[in-house]
């Protein structure tokens, strides 16, 4: 199984430095309103390993991330038998991303219609996987940013809610980035004639 959204890059924040990591804040397009689906901080090297090009100019650009769940080995801590174990932190990879959660939303709204003899409720349910890196701190210190540093909302199907919710524990994202090229600007009436 493999999980693949597009995200759109509302925000690009950077600097002329070298190694000064990008920033940036994500956003999806759902029923015409965009919606925060959130950010990524990558250094140099990991634009790289997704083949992006750190630019200002990414605003508005559409990003492909694809999630590929992958089991943690086990741990058991020096004693026998499998109920002891846990998950082994030190198999996370850098582009390893925990799960926060896994929702099912449902929301209830009134329907007006006009000259219908009762008004009705519509439901909306919204399934969501929330997904982040380990900042690489103790809870307590505050660090650096570590890079790459990912927060990710990804909007899911039933189908897809129902097979996250099947996940081993321990299970964490493999994630990956492709940029997608630039969709064509429409044509202004100038052009056309």
């Amino acid at each position: 199984m493999q999980l693949v959204q597009d995200y759109r890059i509302r925000e690009v924040h950077g600097t002329h430095f070298s190694n000064a990591p990008f920033r940036f804040l994500l956003e999806t397009v759902t029923d015409g309103f965009p919606k925060d689906a959130g950010e990524l901080v990558f250094d140099k090297e990991t634009c790289e390993r997704h083949g992006i090009s750190p630019s200002l100019d990414l605003v508005n650009r559409k990003l492909r991330c694809t999630l590929r769940p992958r089991v943690l080995k086990r741990n058991t801590g020096g004693r026998k038998g499998d109920e002891w174990s846990f998950p082994d932190r030190q198999d996370v990879q850098s582009d390893d991303i925990l799960i926060s959660q896994i929702r099912r939303d449902e929301k209830w709204t009134p329907e007006y219609n006009v000259g219908a003899p009762h008004d009705a409720l519509r439901q909306e349910i919204h399934y969501h996987l929330y997904a982040y890196s380990d900042d690489g701190t103790d809870g307590i210190h505050p660090s650096p940013t570590n890079c790459p540093l990912y927060n990710l909302t990804v909007e899911l199907t039933e189908d897809q809610f129902r097979e996250c919710t099947q996940f081993a524990p321990g299970t964490v994202l493999n994630v990956s980035f492709a940029l997608l090229p630039p969709e064509p600007k429409p044509a202004t009436e100038e052009e056309k004639q």
